[in-house]
């Protein structure tokens, strides 16, 4: 039996035991956890590879020593965590921060220094009527403990602990209120009241279904305005997936209309995160038009257009970006005109 080939990075004739360089340029750490399980992991250099695979066995070597409880705190499963995702490379971390961070910080506020074994569903109880006691929504802090839950699963799967504490919580989901988009007539009444640079932005994101982050990190050289396309680079997409979008007249119309002032790489970097949401509520409440929602709304509003155009499903998919039919119906929302109609041209029975 031909033995197996092994995989070497160029310029090494040989790689440490235990560690494996993968297609994509990464290494990839093996080791079995004080539980006897096999466990992987990637980085994307040689000596951070090393150093964790000994951080590792050194680990699994203290819980076989008879340790009762596992000695992981709960900050330091956090500083872990953290890293994790810097290094994985499928995550946008700087995207994924900008929404977590603050719930990061609040968790590690309350259980910081405990053991991960003793963040009990009473603790977990106790933060939950503390939070919603200082003011916080129920929802909000919902989400804390579906982070939460999260971890601790993350820290099973890297044998920091035999089982989760919080395996047999249940956090129930919110009631989903049905989304009723605003009129075409009502959006246009809020775009026409925003400062032009943030009324050419949003019109882009209603005819591209970009998210507002994508929106606001677009470079010219992702744009090819003479075959009328847009491309999502990954390292910008909320999935970490690269897609090409085919553009609107109107869409190529409005950055031909940017072009002359291109002096900077971004497409539109005069704008912010929290500048253009700032904008949208200024707007709305000059349009005297109540909207739920900031600008994501405009992707809801691109997907519900596409699907009345009779777009199919699929195709919907791969524009907006999702990685499964199930997102996108979220997206997918009648307006209450199109449902009248659809009613009137029910046959009587």
């Amino acid at each position: 039996m031909p033995a197996k080939r092994v995989r070497l990075p160029r310029g090494r004739k040989s790689l440490p035991r235990g560690i494996e360089y993968t297609a994509s340029g990464k290494f990839r750490i093996s080791y079995r956890d004080a539980f006897g399980r096999r466990r992987y992991e990637t980085f994307p250099d040689l000596e951070t590879a090393k150093k964790a695979l000994a951080i590792r066995r050194a680990e699994a070597a203290r819980r076989k020593l008879g340790l009762e409880h596992s000695p992981f705190r709960f900050d330091q499963l956090l500083d872990r965590y953290v890293e994790f995702l810097r290094t994985n490379g499928r995550t946008n971390f700087d995207l994924w921060w900008s929404r977590n961070g603050y719930r990061l910080k609040k968790l590690g506020e309350a259980f910081r220094t405990l053991r991960l074994e003793e963040i009990t569903p009473r603790r977990v109880e106790e933060y939950r009527q503390r939070e919603i006691g200082g003011g916080r929504t129920p929802e909000a802090v919902r989400r804390d403990l579906v982070l939460l839950k999260g971890l601790l699963t993350k820290a099973v799967a890297w044998g920091l602990i035999h089982e989760s504490p919080l395996a047999s919580l249940r956090l129930r989901s919110p009631l989903r209120r049905e989304t009723v988009l605003p009129s075409p007539e009502e959006i246009e009444r809020v775009i026409a009241q925003l400062p032009p640079a943030v009324e050419r932005f949003a019109r882009l994101l209603a005819l591209t279904g970009l998210r507002l982050n994508e929106g606001l990190t677009l470079e010219w050289r992702d744009v090819d305005l003479r075959q009328g396309l847009l491309r999502v680079r990954a390292e910008n997409a909320k999935n970490r997936r690269e897609r090409i979008i085919p553009l609107h007249p109107e869409a190529v119309r409005i950055l031909q209309s940017l072009a002359w002032t291109a002096d900077e790489a971004r497409v539109f970097a005069m704008l912010t995160r929290s500048g253009v949401n700032s904008a949208w509520r200024r707007a709305a409440c000059r349009a005297g038009v109540r909207l739920k929602g900031r600008f994501h709304l405009l992707r809801h509003l691109f997907t519900s257009r596409l699907i009345e155009a009779g777009a199919d499903v699929n195709t919907v998919r791969e524009l907006l970006g999702h990685g499964s039919l199930t997102v996108t119906t979220l997206y997918a929302h009648s307006r209450l005109e199109a449902k009248r109609s659809a009613i009137e041209r029910l046959a009587v029975v």
